[in-house]
C-alpha cells in the first residue's frame, strides 16, 4: 500500500514546466514522507502495540466475562445497522447516479480550467516620472534626506 501510494505522485516528480518545476518539490516531500511512514508502521507499531499489550496483560484477565457481554451486544447492533445501510445501498446509489450531471456537469462547464489567469501576458510594467531633460541614472539614485 506505501508503494502504491507513492506512486501517484511520481508522475508529478517528472513534469515538465511551470507546472512541473511547482510540484517537483511537494511531490518528492510526500513520497520520502509516505515511505518514512510505511517505515515506521512496519517497525515502531508493532513494537509498541507488544509494549503496550504486555502491560494490560495483567489488568484484562478480571474483565473478561464484562467485557465479552458488551463485545456481544455492541456486535449485534453492529450487524443491525450494517444490514440496515446495505439495505439501502441502491436507493442510495440510484440518487447518487441521478444527481451526478448535475453536480459534475455544473461544476466542470463553470470553473476555469487553466493554471495561469488567461490574461497573464508575463510583463511588468513601469512608470518613472521626472523632470525633463532627466537622465535615467539620476532618476534612480536615491536623494540625500534635507537637514532641518
Amino acid at each position: 500500500m506505501t508503494i502504491s501510494l507513492a506512486a501517484v505522485f511520481l508522475p508529478l516528480v517528472f513534469m515538465s514546466g511551470l507546472i512541473g518545476r511547482i510540484f517537483r518539490e511537494f511531490s518528492i516531500t510526500i513520497i520520502v514522507a509516505i515511505f518514512a511512514s510505511g517505515i515506521v508502521s512496519l517497525t515502531l507499531t508493532p513494537l509498541m502495540c507488544a509494549r503496550l499489550l504486555a502491560i494490560a496483560a495483567p489488568a484484562r484477565k478480571r474483565t473478561d466475562r464484562a467485557r465479552s457481554g458488551r463485545t456481544r451486544t455492541t456486535g449485534s447492533r453492529c450487524v443491525r445497522a450494517f444490514a440496515m445501510v446495505l439495505s439501502a445501498l441502491p436507493l442510495d446509489f440510484g440518487a447518487d447516479v441521478a444527481d451526478l450531471p448535475d453536480r459534475t456537469g455544473y461544476l466542470f462547464y463553470t470553473i476555469p480550467k487553466g493554471f495561469l489567469p488567461i490574461g497573464d501576458s508575463s510583463f511588468t510594467r513601469g512608470v518613472l516620472v521626472a523632470q525633463e531633460g532627466a537622465s535615467p541614472i539620476r532618476c534612480t539614485r536615491t536623494r540625500p534626506k534635507p537637514r532641518l
